[in-house]
């Protein structure tokens, strides 16, 4: 019986000529779904990789040891295959070992946490998107904790908003400390002109290793794609 967290390699000649840079696949199907169709599978290529390991914090890429090799699966990469029962049994691996990073990780892609429209309106008034392109090399990801003054004696429109934002680096990245500064000095001057007092906007920059699970999966991801570019 097939499995989330089980790998495929690739043997037959359609999968070596699809998948050209990838050794094997990760099947990331829910377990119910594999239950009602093993044949169906939602899959990510695998590729040997030499870097860093995120253990499952970064929402885009997930890195694995095998075989004493490090391996990187992509969540652009996901695709939808179907193989014949041959191809599903005959030759496959689990990630049993770290099958819950997997899990986690995967609840990160699924993870769509509603931010506060007025916490948008300031993401977008502080070109926060803009911000982030500098650093794509070496930002993980941009986390942030919301806190807001919630008391009836308080109407809505005077209430605090505490905003805190953890700017998440690989351990690679070789000035994430001189990072921090520049991302400090260039939201505070923005916020200083939109009127917002900057005590109530805390930033963090870290290194990945400085990051937990625990925050990775409890604070709001900041996802670009509900930001405009104005």
């Amino acid at each position: 019986m097939i499995r989330q967290g089980d790998f495929i390699k690739i043997n037959s000649t359609c999968l070596k000529e699809k998948y050209p840079d990838a050794p094997f696949l990760l099947i990331i199907t829910h377990c119910c779904d594999l239950a009602h169709d093993p044949n169906s599978l939602e899959v990510l290529p695998c590729h040997e990789i030499d870097g860093n390991y995120t253990q499952g914090k970064h929402p885009r890429k997930l890195h694995f040891e095998k075989g004493g090799k490090l391996f990187e699966a992509r969540a652009k990469e996901k695709e939808r295959i179907f193989l014949s029962n041959n191809e599903v049994f005959n030759d496959k691996f689990s990630f049993d070992d770290d099958r819950f990073v997997l899990q986690n990780w995967l609840a990160l892609q699924y993870k769509r946490v509603a931010i506060d429209t007025e916490v948008n309106k300031i993401f977008k008034a502080i070109k926060l998107k803009d911000i982030a392109k500098n650093y794509l090399e070496d930002l993980i990801g941009i986390w942030v904790d919301i806190q807001k003054d919630e008391t009836e004696e308080i109407p809505q429109k005077d209430q605090n908003l505490y905003l805190s934002a953890f700017f998440v680096f690989n351990t690679n990245s070789p000035n994430f400390n001189e990072f921090e500064e520049r991302i400090k000095k260039t939201i505070s001057s923005r916020l200083e002109k939109l009127g917002i007092n900057r005590k109530k906007f805390i930033i963090y920059c870290l290194s990945e290793d400085d990051f937990s699970l625990f925050q990775a999966r409890h604070l709001s991801l900041v996802n670009f794609e509900y930001l405009s570019e104005s």
